[in-house]
């Protein structure tokens, strides 16, 4: 699959999916045998239902969600984004701010495997659940 095409499905994940919550796109997008790996939860997903239910517990806890792809790279059957999502906490009505970075490996115009890696850390630390550093804790 040409590179252009790779780039346009990788960001139907973060646009189409993710900001605008369009769950039909999953089955169209990934490949039927596919894994979703978040190294900071220690996750993995091979499901679509699995992927359905991680993006509307997400646009749960924050139903502004939007991301902006800040960077994008691609090589043949790889394409890396480096994103920055925007949006309130449901629960606690603070603003977040968190970067991350995206890493999906295409096969025939399907992501097969995506190694996603949010800035969980500083999200928690938005929302007042972890200190900041030289922040004194109460």
């Amino acid at each position: 699959m040409p590179i252009v095409e790779n780039k346009t499905v990788a960001r139907r994940v973060l646009e189409d999916l993710v900001t605008h919550g369009r769950f039909e796109v999953v089955d169209e997008i990934y490949a039927p045998s596919f894994e979703l790996r978040d190294p900071t939860t220690g996750q993995t997903i091979t499901t679509y239902e699995g992927v359905k239910d991680l993006i509307r517990e997400m646009r749960t806890h924050t139903p502004d969600m939007s991301i902006v792809i800040e960077e994008e790279i691609a090589d043949a059957d790889a394409v890396v984004h480096r994103w920055t999502a925007h949006g309130h906490n449901a629960l606690t009505g603070k603003s977040m701010t968190v970067p991350g970075i995206s890493v999906y490996h295409l096969d025939e115009g399907r992501i097969v495997s995506e190694y996603v890696i949010p800035d969980r850390l500083g999200m928690l630390r938005q929302l007042g659940l972890v200190p900041t550093p030289g922040q004194a804790q109460g």
